[in-house]
């Protein structure tokens, strides 16, 4: 039984998907989402790959708290279909698929994600469909 008080700890510690801050972002579509304060922020940056198994790259940028790095770095590799085959096509060829954005429950799920933590994965998902809206307006 894991008695780690915050289980998504491992991706916030060694996050794969970081964007690195020197990162040139030409080629990336952007979806973004913050606080109303604007004191917590996420950007979600998804381009074309032809290494991916889904046809996509994601990477993340955040200035928030721990458990909102660990959304972001799940959802970029959910994106990027290494999570698991069943997650491999939230974009599809001809841009996103809002539906295909992973539910609160999934987050949960695959994070264990306390009831107090609903926030960052709310946060996550609104730059995953803005990040697909940004990719059907192009």
């Amino acid at each position: 039984m894991n008695t780690d008080p915050m289980p998504w700890r491992p991706r916030f510690l060694t996050p794969r998907y970081a964007l690195a801050s020197e990162a040139n972002e030409a080629g990336f579509t952007v979806g973004r989402a913050s606080t109303p304060a604007g004191d917590t922020r996420v950007a979600l940056f998804v381009a074309a790959s032809s290494d991916a198994p889904t046809g996509w790259s994601a990477r993340f940028a955040v200035f928030g708290p721990p458990v909102l790095i660990a959304c972001a770095d799940w959802v970029c590799e959910y994106l990027s279909g290494s999570a698991n085959a069943r997650c491999s096509m939230a974009f599809g060829s001809g841009g996103g698929d809002a539906a295909a954005c992973p539910s609160i429950m999934v987050f949960e799920r695959e994070l264990n994600l306390a009831a107090a933590d609903r926030f960052a994965a709310i946060m996550v998902q609104d730059a995953v469909v803005n990040a697909m809206n940004a990719i059907d307006r192009h």
